[in-house]
């Protein structure tokens, strides 16, 4: 049995009074109806903002969990509003998917197609079946499913393009964001379709997802996964590596969806064998992006020249909690228990706003705040942080934490 003393409930505070409390208060767009598209980091909203697919379907993935956890109506009518929105709104009833950005009036102003974001759906709307039952739901993700399978997947490369038109033709440009390479093949994306389609299968146990879920794994395992340990970001279409810098949040959170996806298929050499691969990244994470004198995760690293950025984002901190923790329970090394510890201790002193609510975007190596961005954006949302405290929650509870 472990001994968390106060983890549990410090952790529960702050999904509830940090996360969920800052959206329910500022998230909600009461003009125009869903959410807000951005809000800045005094906590004002920013009416005009355009709204993003990505926040709004990590919203209802968020609002559908946690009232799967805690069975408070407040969090389900939230989880409807973001239902409705998304329907009534990002929904492409033409050519089917969902369009990547809308004005704040909710009108499409991006049309495009891009495969991360509609895996996104997938995963959000299979939580939200999950949480209210909704046949339309879990029917609309399996339609997405079935779209990205006849037109994203290439079968001789076993991989899937990023992204297309509003009628699924071809494009030239990729990506998901300025700041990204223009690659046909990303390791972003097929980590988060690997996420997407795990969920979908635990509550659609569909043959042919099952073979293709198993497919997935192989390829992030074969490709994506380096020799070194490490996860490589950016491919070409003959799968030459495009760029040598690794993110140390992509591989921290790979570690543990990998595990998961193998435990949903429940084929034990399977598992065995993504857990191997799981401790390797993790050690790796550990040795190289992980600070140990002050705790947390650095953003990225270049594969021959080192570290580049050693600022810790958001996200990277909430997947370090699940990937320490997971492999703890997968080894019962007492090492992983105190990283997960000492990983939260930083989120908790640094990144969590405890005044304002939320985490802030980002804080330098020794902790101290970058003012001035966004709490909630295109791409800042309850998904990563909300999803993390859960899971430590219930692997907590599953290890018999006192």
């Amino acid at each position: 049995m472990i001994n968390s003393t106060d983890i549990n409930a410090r952790l529960l505070h702050n999904l509830q009074n940090n996360i969920l409390a800052f959206w329910e208060k500022h998230a909600v767009d009461n003009l125009h109806g869903g959410f807000i598209g951005q809000v800045d980091s005094d906590n004002r909203q920013v009416i005009e903002a355009n709204k993003g697919v990505i926040l709004n379907t990590r919203l209802l993935w968020t609002f559908s969990a946690v009232y799967l956890h805690f069975q408070d109506d407040k969090y389900l009518i939230l989880a409807q509003r973001a239902w409705n929105y998304l329907s009534d709104h990002f929904r492409d009833t033409k050519y089917g998917g969902l369009y990547w950005e809308l004005n704040n009036l909710g009108e499409p102003v991006n049309r495009r197609k891009q495969i991360y974001a509609q895996v996104f759906a997938i995963y959000a709307l299979t939580s939200y079946y999950k949480a209210t039952g909704k046949i339309e739901a879990i029917e609309w993700a399996i339609e997405i499913y079935h779209l990205i399978e006849r037109i994203s997947f290439e079968p001789d490369t076993g991989a899937y393009i990023e992204a297309f038109t509003q009628n699924w033709s071809s494009v030239t440009d990729y990506r998901l964001s300025e700041k990204d390479l223009n690659t046909p093949y990303t390791l972003n994306t097929h980590l988060h379709i690997l996420e997407a389609y795990t969920s979908l299968y635990r509550v659609w146990k569909d043959d042919g997802l099952r073979i293709t879920l198993q497919r997935l794994i192989h390829l992030l395992i074969n490709k994506f996964h380096d020799n070194q340990g490490h996860l490589v970001l950016f491919f070409s279409k003959t799968w030459e590596p495009v760029q040598q810098v690794c993110s140390f949040g992509h591989e921290i959170e790979f570690s543990w969806l990998l595990t998961e996806a193998a435990n949903a298929l429940d084929n034990n050499a399977l598992i065995r064998s993504c857990e191997k691969i799981t401790l390797k990244i993790v050690e790796l994470v550990i040795r190289e992006g992980f600070d140990k004198k002050g705790g947390g995760i650095m953003y990225e690293c270049d594969l021959n020249k080192g570290i580049i950025d050693t600022d810790k984002h958001w996200w990277p901190q909430a997947e370090a909690l699940v990937g320490f923790l997971n492999a703890y329970q997968i080894t019962g090394k007492r090492k992983y228990l105190e990283l997960f510890f000492k990983t939260w201790n930083f989120i908790d002193k640094h990144l969590a706003d405890h005044e304002n609510g939320e985490w802030h975007w980002k804080v330098s190596k020794e902790g101290m705040v970058y003012h001035g961005m966004e709490k909630a954006g295109f791409w800042k949302c309850p998904y990563h942080n909300s999803r993390a405290i859960m899971e430590t929650l219930r692997r907590l509870e599953g290890l018999g934490a006192s």
